[in-house]
């Protein structure tokens, strides 16, 4: 036992050891085993809040937010804040590499790009995941010809992917949200605003798939059947053919890899499903429209279908 007290008091902090060590004493001396049970409950709580108050709760996998390209940040209190200057050339490779994009008369889009990201230091595996942040941006001017609010990047360079990363979220040319295949949406991008952001990444052995929410609705969705056996996501300013400085903040910065329910669960949950809605066979459909918008990233889809399938009378 006294091996245990004793990491439990060193973990509890230097402010608090001393104070704890005496009550325990003297406790002990008065054989009173109630109060010297309390005492080490509560350092045990201590101990639990000292972890939990120093673990990374931006996502549930290990891991954490790193520069990209050395790109230069802030981060405090939470929040990440990216600011990047009119004709300030990025920190990677392709940064200083002209547009493979050619306008209508051959010429390159863009002769450079400016960039201040960080990424995640691990490679998302196949699965499903949810990034999220509420996300400010500041600038006094037309917008960009692009500029990205958050990446799915394989790691590939200009050369090797020369028509962009398998999917981002960022604001075309007149201000709308766009991603890499919709130029643009009929959505206005927020500016000097916040607004709150999910991606959900469906990453397969065939494809990558992505679906954008701002303030709760859905944007855009887009698929790259590119084969990629690992990605990673990215967040902060991306962008070419600028026309001012800009600021952009992210808050409440979360990834989280998605579970499934297990068959059984999975099981329980259609069974509700069809018992609540009195549904028959010839409801099937209605049944797989309702589990994909209620629990898409939490069931494998086809699984149901089939459990569905032989439930239904």
């Amino acid at each position: 036992m006294t091996s245990h007290l004793n990491l439990l008091l060193l973990l509890s902090g230097n402010s608090i050891q001393v104070h704890l060590m005496d009550l325990i004493i003297k406790q002990t001396k008065k054989k009173n085993v109630m109060k010297f049970i309390v005492i080490i409950s509560a350092v045990a709580l201590l101990t639990f809040s000292y972890f939990a108050g120093n673990a990374n709760a931006d996502t549930n996998m290990k891991g954490n937010w790193i520069a990209s390209c050395n790109s230069k940040y802030t981060h405090s209190n939470g929040t990440y804040t990216f600011k990047v200057m009119h004709g300030e050339v990025g920190g990677c490779p392709d940064d200083t590499k002209l547009s493979n994009l050619k306008d209508k008369n051959g010429k390159p889009v863009w002769n450079f790009s400016e960039r201040s990201e960080v990424r995640f230091s691990k490679k998302l595996k196949y699965g499903k995941y949810e990034w999220s942040a509420t996300v400010n941006i500041d600038y006094d001017c037309k917008p960009s010809f692009r500029s990205t609010i958050v990446q799915i990047h394989s790691g590939a360079n200009g050369v090797e992917r020369p028509f962009g990363p398998p999917s981002y979220l960022a604001i075309n040319y007149v201000g709308k949200f766009r991603t890499v295949r919709n130029k643009g949406a009929i959505v206005d991008v927020p500016i000097k605003e916040p607004f709150d952001v999910v991606m959900t990444i469906e990453f397969t052995k065939k494809f990558i798939k992505a679906s954008y929410y701002v303030n709760g609705e859905h944007v855009l969705t887009e698929r790259d059947n590119s084969k990629e056996k690992s990605v990673y996501v990215k967040f902060g300013v991306y962008r070419v053919n600028s026309n001012c400085n800009v600021t952009q903040t992210y808050t409440n910065v979360k990834l989280k890899k998605l579970k499934y329910l297990n068959d059984r669960e999975t099981e329980d949950l259609i069974k509700k499903y069809i018992t609540r809605n009195d549904f028959e066979k010839k409801d099937f459909e209605k049944l797989m429209e309702l589990l994909k918008s209620d629990y898409s990233n939490e069931i494998d889809l086809l699984k149901a279908s089939k459990f569905a399938n032989n439930l239904l009378n």
